[in-house]
């Protein structure tokens, strides 16, 4: 049913908030989900990302220094939903990974704990430069400025390299969040 805005609406007294309460009790966010999402975020900044660089030409677009800012926040949000889906198999509860004092959209926060939880044994060893881009990358990630444009000087890691270490983590993690497919 839609109202006249032809916005669609709830044919029933519950509220969304409540919907969304009920959804999760009934189990249906698992680490094999959030990890087909974020495989989903990480290929539409790949399309994004891929477009542009037919369209520029320019030296700097051809080394993978390509600034759009959906494509930053698509490819961000699918490293945040990769390391959810880690946490969220390793026994971290879903409140918790929905608790911005916990862990928001913190990736900082979500990689140095799936580091303590021993996510190095499913993924590659980036190095330092992984986890020094994921910090320059989520000061503007967790502040939401990729949705919400905060006109200053800002350093990005090169898009090219987080779409590809993206893509490489979720491939990585698919075999453990498979086998935890069904609600921890």
């Amino acid at each position: 049913m839609t109202n006249s805005a032809g916005n669609l609406r709830l044919q029933s007294s519950i509220t969304r908030t409540q919907l969304q309460l009920e959804i999760e009790k009934a189990g249906n966010t698992t680490p094999f989900g959030l990890l087909n999402l974020a495989r989903r975020f990480v290929g539409a900044s790949r399309i994004v990302y891929d477009h542009l660089k037919a369209r520029e030409t320019s030296g700097a677009e051809e080394l993978g220094y390509v600034i759009d800012l959906p494509a930053y926040y698509l490819v961000g949000h699918s490293f945040e939903l990769a390391f959810k889906a880690y946490l969220l198999g390793s026994g971290v509860g879903l409140v918790d990974l929905k608790n911005p004092k916990k862990f928001g959209h913190d990736l900082t926060a979500c990689l140095k704990v799936a580091e303590d939880l021993g996510i190095a044994d499913h993924i590659p060893p980036f190095g330092d430069e992984f986890g020094l881009a994921i910090d320059i990358f989520n000061q503007y990630y967790e502040k939401k400025e990729f949705e919400y444009s905060v006109p200053s000087s800002k350093q990005f890691p090169f898009l090219a390299y987080l779409i590809h270490d993206a893509e490489l983590i979720i491939e990585r993690l698919e075999p453990f969040c498979y086998g935890r497919r069904h609600n921890p």
